[in-house]
């Protein structure tokens, strides 16, 4: 199984922004084309079916329990910006929902036995135009990409 480091620099660079700051919207901003986006592709009930299915996967999960997913689905400053920023929160987005959990979900995880060790590295596609890939997707989604863009070029050159 292909192993590799679902956090990158970037990703714990702007975490370490987010703890420190009291509103990371008000440094990073949200323009109101990135909330409609948001509306258009993603879905709070997507992520709520699929967190489920993953704390469930193991009983008393020391990792992925609720205390992982904690996202403010009051669609606050808050909820736009963990959106945008942590893997735990790609299940609501319409394409890996579509790719990956609309016909079943298939984890990847670290080792093959599921123990407290264990990691969620990503998902083996399960639509069926990629059902027989061998290889698993880290956490990606194409328009989470596009929506986190939209909230770095709104800070870099409006905000």
């Amino acid at each position: 199984m292909k192993k590799g480091n679902i956090f990158s620099p970037f990703v714990i660079s702007l975490f370490i922004l987010f703890t420190i700051s009291d509103s990371f919207s008000q440094i990073v901003g949200i323009s109101p084309e990135a909330k409609i986006f948001v509306e258009e592709h993603y879905d709070i009930n997507r992520q709520r079916e699929v967190q489920t299915i993953l704390i469930n996967v193991l009983d008393n999960d020391m990792i992925y329990n609720e205390g992982y997913f904690t996202l403010d689905t009051t669609y606050s400053d808050k909820f736009y910006e963990e959106i945008s920023i942590f893997d735990q929160y790609i299940f609501g987005w319409d394409d890996w929902y579509e790719k990956y959990a609309k016909y079943g979900i298939h984890w990847a995880w670290s080792s093959d036995s599921l123990d407290v060790n264990h990691i969620w590295y990503g998902n083996y596609p399960t639509q069926p135009d990629f059902k027989d890939s061998i290889n698993f997707n880290p956490p990606r989604s194409k328009n989470k990409e596009i929506y986190y863009k939209m909230v770095s070029d709104y800070f870099l050159f409006d905000g």
